[in-house]
């Protein structure tokens, strides 16, 4: 299923290719008989690209259409701590 899309950055890589930030953001409503569920989603993903997107630009696409590569990074925070954060990655199947 198609959806949108909003590129959050697109930066250009040491290839000359430009690794685009998209996010789609959706809200999930669920009626039920003890009234209404709500929830903010949010995907986030990465792909490269030979030219460079502007930033705010939407586009439409279907992430099932990809493969999605998952990556595990270990950043560090504010207070000395580490975190592990996953970013996907979408490359043509």
């Amino acid at each position: 299923m198609k959806k949108n899309f909003t590129v959050v950055s697109s930066t250009k890589t040491q290839n000359g290719t430009f690794c685009n930030k998209i996010v789609n953001k959706s809200v999930v409503s669920i009626n039920t008989d003890f009234g209404m569920v709500e929830q903010n989603r949010q995907e986030t993903y990465y792909m490269f690209t030979k030219s460079q997107n502007q930033v705010g630009a939407i586009g439409q696409l279907d992430p099932n259409d990809f493969k999605i590569v998952k990556k595990l990074y270990t950043i560090p925070n504010d207070d000395g701590t580490t975190e592990e954060i996953t970013l996907k990655y979408l490359y043509p199947k």
